[in-house]
């Protein structure tokens, strides 16, 4: 069997042809993040708003259990280790 790489300039069209289906498709207003307290190890959720939410943006998060007070920085790699489980 032979292959053909594909154009990048057509997976690139393809992908964002995609993202935009899904995204009008399957609407959301929020979204959750699942972060883990440095005191107790005990997992919290924050919520994300659409419009509210940006890169690089510091949330303050109440932990659940022990009461602690902590800050998440919004990045990329906090985003890929949440949905690595």
């Amino acid at each position: 069997m032979h292959t053909i790489d594909p154009d990048p300039i057509d997976s690139w069209f393809a992908l964002r042809t995609t993202l935009i289906y899904i995204r009008d498709r399957y609407p959301m207003k929020k979204a959750t993040l699942n972060t883990k307290c440095p005191k107790c190890n005990t997992i919290n959720t924050a919520e994300l708003y659409e419009n509210k939410t940006y890169w690089l943006q510091q949330i303050r998060i109440k932990c659940t259990k022990c009461g602690n007070t902590y800050k998440i920085k919004l990045t990329p790699t906090i985003i890929a280790e949440h949905y690595q489980a």
